[in-house]
């Protein structure tokens, strides 16, 4: 079974132009971008996505805030080798 790992640039990220800073650390580490899109995530993606956190009192409070913008998405099936630690985001709240 292939692994892959689904790398998201928040809304925030694009709004402060960090898309090229994060896409060239990714280069320099010699790893294939393959394809990248950006979208705004939809109520299923999200839900999907954060399964783990839906129930949680601060669930509405990510989902207005992962969609107040667009995200940058890059689906990699290098990341998770490269970096073991990479993995399933811990959503918690911002302070």
């Amino acid at each position: 079974m292939n692994e892959h790992t689904l790398i998201i640039i928040k809304p925030d990220g694009l709004q402060r132009h960090l898309v090229g800073k994060i896409l060239q650390y990714f280069e320099d580490a010699n790893l294939n971008i393959d394809q990248c899109y950006i979208d705004t995530m939809t109520d299923d993606v999200l839900r999907a996505h954060y399964s783990q956190v839906v129930d949680k009192p601060f669930f509405p409070e990510l989902k207005t805030y992962m969609q107040s913008g667009p995200c940058f998405f890059l689906p990699s099936s290098a990341a998770k080798t490269r970096w073991p630690g990479c993995g399933p985001s811990k959503a918690t709240p911002t302070p």
